[in-house]
């Protein structure tokens, strides 16, 4: 568990993950036009390099009301718009254009403390993402 590696250690199985998924998954060559990530806090899987390596707009959730809406955070030409700290310190967009269509996206990367036996992400039990849930699109069976 996180709490028997110890921070520094966490750190690195961090940054070591987030690279692996950048080189495992060929963002380039995919073409995406438009992700959907989170900012992360310092218990959750580090993204920066994958928040930093995407040439698409990335749009990153603020938390509204009982559910998220998720804003322009990097416009895919260089452009970083500032963050401010939100409800439980979650670091979210203060500006700049919010997504009108969240479902069907070329990549969703939601934080997760880990997975349940049968594959569902368990978060913080907030049920933000749950009630979110509208950027996965239909059900697929």
């Amino acid at each position: 568990t996180k709490l028997k590696l110890g921070k520094g250690k966490v750190d690195l199985a961090f940054d070591r993950l987030a690279r692996k998924l950048v080189r495992a998954s060929h963002f380039d060559s995919f073409k995406l036009r438009e992700i959907i990530a989170y900012y992360p806090l310092p218990d959750e899987l580090q993204i920066g390099s994958i928040l930093n390596g995407v040439g698409c707009p990335v749009y990153l959730p603020v938390i509204e009301g009982p559910a998220l809406s998720f804003r322009l955070y990097r416009d895919g030409k260089g452009g970083v718009l500032p963050l401010t700290a939100g409800p439980f310190g979650v670091r979210q967009p203060v500006e700049g254009p919010v997504l009108a269509e969240v479902t069907n996206k070329d990549a969703v990367l939601v934080p997760a403390l880990g997975c349940n036996p049968d594959g569902f992400r368990l978060g913080r039990g907030g049920g933000y993402y749950d009630r979110s849930r509208n950027f996965l699109g239909p059900a697929r069976k």
